[in-house]
């Protein structure tokens, strides 16, 4: 059985994708995930086609085509399945968009995959290798709980990424912000500190990456496995929220399994703002002091905002860059507020009437698709590039650089990367409509 494993790139979206992307790019997981799932017994020949980083599209044949589908790439997804599909391949789609517009994707495929697939994914190769009847939709729900694989990392062949390991521990997060779909993708689970730490322990680097939606949501177990970490003597970063900055415990824990920067999602500096997006445990006064505790044990911060929330003002978002600068995040990172099917906020959003398009191509996070409360939707647009353009100044970037946390040329040079490639390749030139 031949196999190809796709994970498709609009070619009008440039951000990620330059000479320089491996300066912000982290190696993927999906296509080396789905890789390891695919049962032993089949001695499968597979493929893997990133479009982020490869260039040449593989011709095949192929038995099975797989491609992981989010919104914005949709309509090239859908492309490349139609592609392979006339050529006699039977196509699968799975992933978020696919997930919950299973009708929509069954147009152009023969299966979908809903949810993260782990028990979905094997048995719908088994049934198409039997020669049985395979379903038109697989989903994890009423199978096994089945293990999370060892990603085939070796089968990403590009040099376009971050030279960094990239880890899963568990693909959960408690939280019900409005805006995001992860809890509805799969099971609440933790894989054991023993088989974390055997991975691990099996990576050819010391710089690692952590995919977790919320790393330290699990206290007690995140603990375990940090104390675990420590002789590893890791490089490594996580997500958290706002509340990893007040526990001392986690953040010394951290320090000594060698944490040196975390992802956390501010969302915004509107207290009205945060509540509006069911984030409520998000409180903005106390911003700064938790950057500042951060700090204090050497980590930096990727801070992430979310421009066009019920309750933000024009005036608010055109004072945001000025603003973060003073709380201290050494990497800032904005996007425009996209709702997406599967989440609430779409769903209410459209009830309303506020979705101004269903051209999924716009939902990139960096292109307005909804009414915003408070002002135009060219106005929020416009206030979205002016807080790119004003964080990335030369002048703030080089202050970010001398105010990092922690003395060493590592930290610096990390940050200094970091800032570079998001002012010259985080977010999508301006294309004609």
């Amino acid at each position: 059985m031949r196999v190809l494993l796709v994970s498709p790139w609009d070619k009008l979206r440039r951000r990620y994708r330059s000479l320089l992307s491996a300066l912000i790019s982290y190696p993927p997981l999906t296509l080396p995930t789905l890789a390891a799932l695919v049962p032993e017994e089949l001695c499968a020949e597979i493929t893997v086609y990133d479009e982020i980083s490869d260039r040449k599209l593989p011709k095949g044949p192929f038995d099975i085509v797989g491609i992981t589908v989010i919104a914005p790439e949709s309509a090239r997804a859908y492309e490349l399945a139609d592609c392979y599909r006339g050529l006699g391949s039977f196509t699968v789609l799975g992933g978020y968009h696919a997930t919950f517009m299973q009708e929509e994707a069954l147009m152009h495929a023969d299966a979908v995959v809903a949810g993260e697939g782990l028990a979905a994914w094997p048995a719908l190769l088994r049934d198409f290798a039997s020669g049985g009847p395979v379903r038109q939709v697989y989903s994890d729900e009423g199978m096994a709980p089945a293990r999370r694989p060892v990603p085939r990392r070796g089968i990403l062949t590009s040099r376009a990424y971050a030279p960094v390991d990239t880890m899963l521990v568990s693909n959960w997060c408690p939280n019900g912000c409005s805006f995001c779909s992860i809890s509805k993708m799969g099971r609440r689970s933790n894989r054991s500190v023993d088989d974390v730490i055997a991975e691990l322990r099996g990576l050819r680097r010391r710089h690692v990456i952590f995919y977790d939606p919320n790393f330290f949501s699990d206290r007690p177990y995140v603990l375990e496995l940090m104390k675990a970490m420590e002789p590893l003597r890791l490089r490594w970063g996580a997500t958290a929220t706002i509340g990893f900055g007040f526990d001392e415990e986690l953040l010394e824990a951290a320090r000594k399994a060698g944490c040196h920067g975390v992802l956390i999602g501010f969302e915004s500096l509107d207290p009205s703002a945060v509540k509006s997006a069911n984030k409520g445990f998000c409180d903005p006064a106390s911003y700064r002091q938790a950057v500042e505790n951060i700090h204090r044990h050497r980590m930096t911060i990727n801070g992430t905002f979310v421009l066009g929330l019920d309750g933000e003002t024009e005036e608010g978002l055109a004072a945001l860059p000025d603003r973060v600068r003073d709380i201290g995040i050494d990497l800032p990172i904005y996007f425009i507020l996209t709702p997406t099917p599967g989440n609430a906020l779409y769903h209410e959003m459209k009830a309303q009437g506020r979705i101004l398009t269903d051209d999924w191509s716009r939902y990139t996070q960096a292109d307005v698709v909804f009414q915003p409360q408070n002002m135009a939707p060219e106005r929020l647009l416009a206030l979205y590039r002016h807080a790119w353009g004003r964080t990335y100044s030369f002048r703030n970037i080089l202050r970010r650089v001398f105010h990092a946390p922690g003395a060493s040329f590592y930290h610096k040079a990390f940050v200094l990367c970091m800032n570079i490639g998001f002012k010259f390749l985080g977010r999508d030139k301006e294309q004609p409509r």
